[in-house]
């Protein structure tokens, strides 16, 4: 059985699932964004009662599906650990790092930004985004986006820039 749960909002659930009275799997459910779980048993000897139990606040099933055999394989995700990304309006080299849950051999991570002024994006060490922020030569905060792909999935991570320090001194 292949299924989509989250827990609602802040609140924390957990979801289990019991086959015949007997529970087969208990996962902690994350905050507000759906992830993909695979409970595996034998479905001859579960013909009667499978049951989705979500424990602790509120939590939300979706995408219930039976998947004959067990070959389904879970989507890789990324999660990005370092979050944004703030600079100084000076060049500098910055990195993001991300972890992938559920890998797919052979296949690597990339990256690319929607600006000029964020150049040598490198991917080269598994879990990181290394890349050059260029200096800021205006007195205003600019914004870019790094894309980073695995596979089919992708996350986006804003990149500020501070302004360059007006000619009194003080930043925009």
């Amino acid at each position: 059985v292949v299924v989509d749960a989250m827990a609602y909002g802040a609140d924390t659930a957990q979801l289990t699932v019991t086959v015949n009275g007997v529970t087969q799997k208990t996962a902690n459910l994350p905050e507000g964004t759906y992830k993909k779980y695979v409970f595996e048993f034998d479905a001859a000897t579960a013909a009667s009662t499978i049951k989705f139990d979500i424990t602790g606040k509120r939590g939300y099933i979706d995408n219930l599906e039976i998947v004959a055999g067990h070959d389904y394989v879970l989507p890789p995700v990324i999660t990005i650990t370092s979050g944004a990304v703030t600079v100084s309006h000076e060049s500098k080299t910055a990195t993001i790092t991300y972890s992938v849950e559920n890998p797919v051999e052979g296949v690597n991570a990339t990256a690319t930004a929607d600006v000029d002024w964020i150049e040598d994006i490198d991917c080269s060490v598994s879990g990181e985004v290394s890349f050059t922020v260029l200096e800021n030569t205006v007195e205003a905060i600019r914004e870019g986006n790094i894309t980073i792909v695995y596979g089919s999935v992708s996350q986006t991570v804003v990149v500020t820039q501070a302004a360059k320090p007006s000619e009194g001194g003080s930043v925009v």
